[in-house]
């Protein structure tokens, strides 16, 4: 979607029509998924939250400012929210709550990632170069938009990228 499309829509939620808002939905909903799932790293709650993010989005399209970089703005909204549940999680946890979903967080990374290959690949990268792979191939994201979300310089985000590959491809995934 570019950013005239990506107006055109906005001006329709602007005016109560929901089809703005399906074609927001249609043309990004892999690519927030992605976004909150390599923050909170629970499917559940990465699904939960793709919903909430779309339903916020209804309510505060009138505070999108035209101008390009409309993808960037749907992933800082789509960050945030995510970072604020871990907040909540992180919260819980420290009260002595006990949590609802007790399968670990980094079991259910594997739920999203269907190739074993590729799951079996990505075991063998740190924590960034995980983020930034997945970002890269499933949510499509551009390296500028990966380091908005992950809070990086570009500069680091592309070596990450680059070093991931080359460690890929030297192990026996990517034969």
């Amino acid at each position: 979607m570019d950013d005239r499309s990506f107006e055109i829509a906005v001006e329709k939620i602007r005016h109560g029509d929901k089809d703005g808002l399906k074609e927001i939905y249609e043309a990004y909903t892999a690519c927030i998924y992605t976004t909150i799932f390599t923050i909170v790293k629970n499917k559940e709650t990465a699904e939960d939250l793709t919903s909430e993010f779309f339903i916020k989005l209804w309510t505060i399209a009138g505070q999108y400012r035209s101008g390009g970089k409309h993808k960037a703005w749907l992933l800082t909204i789509a960050r945030n929210m995510a970072l604020d549940e871990l907040r909540k999680i992180k919260s819980r946890m420290t009260e002595g709550e006990v949590p609802t979903d007790t399968q670990s967080l980094e079991n259910t990374e594997q739920d999203v990632v269907t190739r074993i290959s590729f799951k079996e690949a990505l075991k063998q990268l740190d924590e960034h170069e995980e983020a930034i792979l997945t970002l890269k191939f499933m949510g499509e994201c551009t390296f500028r938009e990966i380091a908005e979300i992950l809070s990086m310089p570009m500069g680091t985000v592309t070596w990450k990228y680059k070093r991931s590959i080359e460690k890929l491809r030297r192990s026996e995934y990517g034969r």
